[in-house]
C-alpha cells in the first residue's frame, strides 16, 4: 500500500515539474494542461502570482495571460490612459475602474514592468504550498532547484 502511495506521489511530482518547467509553447498540449490546472486551482495560483499577472489573469484568463507573457513578458509596456485602448493593443479587456488601479502603478514615462515567464510559473511550488523552496525578490522569482 505504501509503495502505491509513493509511486503516485512520484508521478504527481513529475507532472508538477513538467507543468512548471517554463511557459509552454502556444497551443500545445502542455499549455492546455497548464491552463486547465491553473483554472482548477485559480485562487491558489493567483494568490502567488506577481500582482500584475494576477490582474491580467482575472480579466483575460490564464490563456490570455500566457499569450500576453509570450509576447511582452519581462518588458516594459506602454499603458494608455483608457482601458479600451489597452484592450485594443494587448487583447486583455479590463474594466476602466480596475484599469485605473493598475494605471496608478506606471512609471513617469507611462510604462509598466510586466512579469517574466519564470516569475509566473514557478511561484506555485511542487509541495502544494505557495512559497515552497523559492526565493523572491524585486517582483521576480527564481527556483532554487534549477
Amino acid at each position: 500500500m505504501a509503495n502505491v502511495e509513493t509511486e503516485e506521489r512520484q508521478e504527481n511530482l513529475e507532472e508538477w515539474f513538467e507543468l512548471f518547467s517554463g511557459l509552454p509553447l502556444r497551443h500545445s498540449e502542455r499549455e492546455a494542461r497548464l491552463i486547465n490546472f491553473c483554472e482548477k486551482n485559480r485562487v491558489s495560483i493567483m494568490s502567488v502570482m506577481p500582482w500584475i499577472a494576477s490582474e491580467f489573469a482575472e480579466h483575460g484568463g490564464f490563456s490570455g495571460l500566457f499569450h500576453f507573457i509570450h509576447l511582452h513578458g519581462g518588458r516594459k509596456i506602454y499603458m494608455p490612459k483608457e482601458a479600451e485602448k489597452f484592450h485594443q493593443i494587448y487583447g486583455i479587456n479590463i474594466p476602466q475602474n480596475k484599469y485605473n488601479r493598475i494605471y496608478k502603478k506606471i512609471d513617469s514615462s507611462g510604462y509598466l514592468d510586466t512579469p517574466v515567464q519564470l516569475g509566473c510559473v514557478y511561484r506555485y511550488s511542487p509541495g502544494g504550498n505557495a512559497g515552497g523552496d523559492q526565493r523572491r525578490y524585486s517582483g521576480k522569482t527564481t527556483h532554487t532547484n534549477l
